[in-house]
This record gives structure tokens, C-alpha cells and sequence, in this order.
């Protein structure tokens, strides 16, 4: 189970503190992103894509994400939307997803999750 956590305010505090308190929830990674002043974080247990091109916060052309969970129809979603994915993650079928269709995609996602994007 990966920890996920953001902030869209001034944090005064050492927000690495706050990845450190998650690394039980995901021991094999863990990163912090700052996106236009809003603060991303992400601690990773390595399940479905073991590579670290997988790793999050992940962002591609302009859009960030942090997740956790598990989308269980990713890879039918692949072949039926026809989406050009880098990653073998189904992290970045949601942002595939996102772009293609904006919030409505979350009405085509079969699993279990929590998640923020940034765009």
C-alpha cells in the first residue's frame, strides 16, 4: 500500500518529516514534487510495475499525479481507449484517461483507490 499526501498551501513545517511518517506504506520509493507552490508526495510499495519510471509523483506533459491503490481494468482500458502509455502502471492510465476525457474518466475505472491530480 503506497502513502500519498499534498498540500496547496504555504507549509511551514519540514514536509520530508511528513513523507518519513508514511515509509511503512511504501517502503521502495519515496519523492516529493513541487508543483507551482503545491507540495506532492508519494511513498512507494513496488506491485504492478516494478520499474522506476513508475515511480510518483509522476507527471507527464504538464499533468502530476500521486496514487494508491489499484485499478483493476488498466489494462483493458489500454487496449479499448487505445491509450499510448510509457509505463506498464496503472498510474498513468489515469492520466491517459484524464486526458482524454477530464473527470468523466472516473466513471470508466474498476478498482480501489485514492488519488490527486494537478493540473
Amino acid at each position: 500500500m503506497c502513502g500519498i499526501v499534498g498540500t496547496n498551501f504555504i507549509y511551514d513545517g519540514n514536509f520530508e518529516e511528513v513523507i518519513n511518517l508514511l515509509e511503512q506504506r511504501g517502503p521502495d520509493n519515496s519523492a516529493i514534487k513541487n508543483v507551482n507552490g503545491n507540495l506532492l508526495g508519494h511513498t512507494r510499495l513496488s506491485i504492478i510495475d516494478l520499474d522506476h519510471e513508475a515511480d510518483q509523483p509522476m507527471e507527464f506533459d504538464g499533468i502530476t499525479i500521486v496514487f494508491n491503490g489499484e485499478i483493476y481494468n488498466y489494462k483493458e482500458l489500454i487496449l479499448k481507449e487505445n491509450l499510448d502509455c510509457i509505463t506498464k502502471s496503472d498510474t498513468e492510465v489515469l492520466i491517459r484517461l484524464y486526458q482524454k476525457y477530464g473527470v468523466e474518466f472516473l466513471n470508466l475505472l474498476n478498482g480501489a483507490f485514492s488519488f490527486t491530480i494537478y493540473d
